[in-house]
């Protein structure tokens, strides 16, 4: 236990570092001359580097929007439609009760990921964005988007919310990709997007570069089994502009638990057995776009007609929320009891 509370606390303490670091190469950026330019933006690359590997499993992950664009066959998604479950954009009330919410956690980073759907299908998600940028406790935001809708008047909109973070809260951007071709996309993300989705970053990437913002743009491709990516080929097709704070990554793997049928076509993560120490994602908080409050946030953690990791409602106390939170963890660790989307979850930390 202290060593896991020593971890947390370095990487907590990491992180203010790196942040600070970041801000000040920024504004060093922003007056320097172009030999010492160069210099200064490989090093705010490093620290990006770094913040991107100290996010950890203690932030919130906020959902806007539980309906998606998309139907993409890694998520639950799909299952979730099936079910009946009611998909929705979070509305004002909801997000005024959540907003007083966050005011009282200890949370400083918070990212725009739903479990489900897609941050632009809610056309006040701009509003959201500033509103949370305002609060004094969260200190780093960032998001994930199929880029499905990341049309020319969002991009305006995305842009304008950059310009206006003069303290450079935003620090990534990170959008799915469902491969180099239409056809790969299609089976990946089940919707004929890939055209769409080729032209929006490109264009975006474009803006961003006119505007010499900085701001980590990750594109991270999804790929079926037995296939690989040339990163060549996907930087000349999904950054033609060349902007130089875009970094392309690579998910093989999938994650799945005892309750998910696996795909012939898309290879798995390695389960981890028995454990005995409930996972440390638990310690993350998802506000639902419906209100609800949940431990975690990734793609399985809410499975069809099971709430065995919700916490509450956004009209609850934190209080209460913590303490349905201490809970779920104490009876797993003591009584053996793993709540449904965790049993044989390969994604266990």
């Amino acid at each position: 236990m202290f060593k896991k509370f020593f971890s947390i606390k370095i990487k907590r303490y990491l992180s203010i570092f790196f942040l600070w670091l970041r801000k000040t190469l920024i504004s060093v950026d922003s007056i320097s001359i172009n030999p010492i330019k160069k210099t200064v933006r490989k090093a705010i690359k490093i620290t990006d580097y770094f913040l991107t590997k100290l996010f950890g499993s203690n932030f919130i992950e906020f959902e806007v929007s539980s309906a998606c664009n998309a139907r993409c066959i890694f998520c639950l998604y799909p299952e979730i439609v099936k079910s009946g479950k009611r998909l929705k954009n979070m509305d004002a009330e909801t997000f005024e009760k959540a907003l007083e919410n966050i005011k009282q956690t200890h949370y400083s980073l918070l990212s725009f990921t739903p479990t489900t759907g897609d941050i632009f299908m809610n056309k006040d998600w701009f509003i959201y964005v500033d509103k949370i940028r305002a609060l004094k406790n969260i200190k780093q935001i960032f998001f994930y988007s199929n880029a499905i809708l990341l049309n020319e008047e969002n991009q305006d909109k995305l842009i304008e919310i950059l310009k206006k973070d003069k303290t450079h809260k935003i620090f990534a951007l990170l959008f799915s990709v469902g491969g180099t071709d239409r056809e790969t996309y299609n089976t990946m993300f089940g919707v004929d997007k890939y055209d769409v989705v080729k032209e929006n970053i490109n264009n975006f990437l474009k803006k961003l570069q006119a505007e010499d913002i900085i701001v980590k743009v990750g594109l991270e491709f999804r790929l079926p089994k037995d296939t690989k990516l040339d990163f060549n080929k996907a930087k000349l097709l999904f950054n033609q502009t060349d902007y130089e704070f875009c970094s392309i990554d690579v998910l093989y793997k999938y994650m799945y638990n005892n309750h998910i049928a696996k795909l012939n076509n898309l290879d798995y993560m390695v389960e981890v057995k028995n454990p005995k120490r409930a996972c440390s994602y638990l310690h993350k908080t998802r506000y639902a776009a419906d209100g609800g409050v949940w431990a975690d946030g990734c793609m399985i953690s809410e499975m069809p007609n099971d709430y065995s990791l919700k916490l509450g409602e956004v009209s609850d106390s934190v209080e209460l929320i913590e303490k349905n939170r201490k809970k779920i963890i104490t009876d797993w660790e003591q009584e053996n009891k793993i709540p449904k989307p965790c049993q044989g979850c390969s994604f266990y930390r």
